[in-house]
């Protein structure tokens, strides 16, 4: 769409709406109707084209290529990671309505690309996204919730900048997943207690009937939450349904079943038991790793000073379960 790739190009380039018209010879209130979506006379494009260093035929690529994160959807959150990606939004709030094929920034949009995504599942992540917008001022970061091996696949797939992994456990299951991804690092996130919650302390010492009986509520496979269970599970000799629903999409939807009486007992972390005023047993520390570009873009930088700022760890130094050690510290890198 012509009009959004103007925007983000003058963006791009640091212009205000008031320079980049006086560059192009046209008024301020001209250029915002063509950004709002008004076709300019074929002169005036090639003003606009010579201002933003490209051509006329760049800034009229059909509504631009842009791929979903998500089931599409009529409203959506956006991103500048290889091209403009779209999140299906969990609020009302959003960027752009999608009709068709056809994307519309909506007047509050943020300028693509200035939102950095991170995939994984850290309950904090929101925290520090929420940290970023007040420390790094013109910049936001957008939380995509999901498991380790989802949010691995998403950042091959160039839909997220950043990809949060239970990589370096003890086990190290999910290392070998990161050799195929050039030009690449590690970085360590946080580390947290995860483990068995319930409603008390009696369900917590009967849970392996729960989980015969189909009562302990499980994330899905690829997440850190299903391989722990699974492996306490084989300690008890424990085979069968574990959970008669669908997976808990993440730890706080785990907690709230457990705490709503959904389910009996479930695994998440001492953060969200707490959160729902929970019992908790403790079964496993679990590093949290971010994978990021080795050469990260400005977005990826400022994320990453926001997580290292003494405000930030002080943050998540308080919640319950969360150590630090390490946090922001470098773990590999692949490529020249």
């Amino acid at each position: 769409m012509m009009s959004l790739e103007i925007r983000r190009r003058r963006q791009s380039l640091g212009l205000s709406l008031s320079e980049a018209a006086r560059q192009m010879g046209i008024s301020r209130q001209a250029l915002l109707a063509i950004e709002q979506g008004r076709v300019p006379r074929a002169d005036t494009a090639l003003k606009i084209a010579r201002v933003l260093h490209t051509t006329v035929e760049a800034l009229y690529e059909p509504d631009g290529p842009h791929r979903w994160v998500g089931r599409p959807g009529g409203r959506a959150r956006w991103a500048w990671v290889r091209q403009l990606t779209l999140f299906r939004t969990p609020s009302l709030a959003a960027d752009v309505s999608v009709q068709g094929t056809v994307v519309t920034p909506l007047p509050e949009a943020r300028p693509p690309e200035r939102v950095v995504v991170i995939a994984g599942c850290d309950p904090a992540l929101p925290i520090i996204a929420d940290w970023m917008q007040r420390l790094q001022p013109g910049w936001w970061c957008d939380v995509w919730s999901c498991p380790s091996m989802e949010a691995l696949q998403l950042y091959r797939d160039g839909l997220v900048h950043v990809a949060g992994i239970h990589l370096f456990h003890g086990l190290g299951y999910n290392e070998p997943w990161t050799r195929d991804l050039p030009e690449s690092a590690g970085v360590h996130s946080v580390t947290w207690e995860a483990g068995l919650v319930a409603r008390d302390t009696h369900d917590l010492a009967v849970w392996p009937r729960h989980w015969r009986e189909g009562r302990m509520a499980v994330r899905q496979p690829g997440s850190e939450a299903r391989a722990l269970a699974d492996r306490m599970a084989g300690r008890q000799g424990l085979s069968g349904a574990a959970w008669a629903g669908r997976p808990a999409q993440s730890h706080l939807e785990a907690g709230l079943w457990v705490a709503d009486g959904t389910a009996r007992v479930a695994v998440s972390t001492r953060a969200v038991a707490a959160l729902y005023g929970l019992e908790f047993e403790p079964w496993a520390e679990e590093p949290f790793d971010w994978v990021v570009d080795r050469s990260p873009q400005e977005g990826v930088e400022r994320l990453l000073q926001t997580l290292t700022h003494p405000l930030v760890r002080a943050s998540l130094a308080r919640l319950p379960g969360y150590r630090l050690d390490g946090s922001g510290e470098p773990l590999w890198s692949h490529g020249s």
